[in-house]
């Protein structure tokens, strides 16, 4: 009897720890796939910036031009 509540435990004991293991290692994923989809969101969005800000460059170039076409 006391072997067999030595050896129940045992595989109780390991399975919260490959659990535990598990869900620490899909924490470790869900962070690296957040921390991927800020980046590639902050690079995105840096691009756009220097795009608009390129654009908004020529922009008011093109409105000036078309503001003194019919004056």
């Amino acid at each position: 009897m006391s072997g067999m509540v030595v050896h129940i435990p045992n595989p109780l004991g390991r399975f919260p720890m490959v659990a535990v293991l598990a869900a620490i290692l899909v924490l470790v994923l869900i962070l690296v796939l957040v921390l991927v989809l800020v980046l590639i969101l902050v690079l995105v969005l840096t691009l756009r910036l220097l795009l608009g800000l390129k654009r908004g460059s020529e922009l008011p170039q093109i409105h000036g031009d078309l503001q003194l076409i019919p004056i």
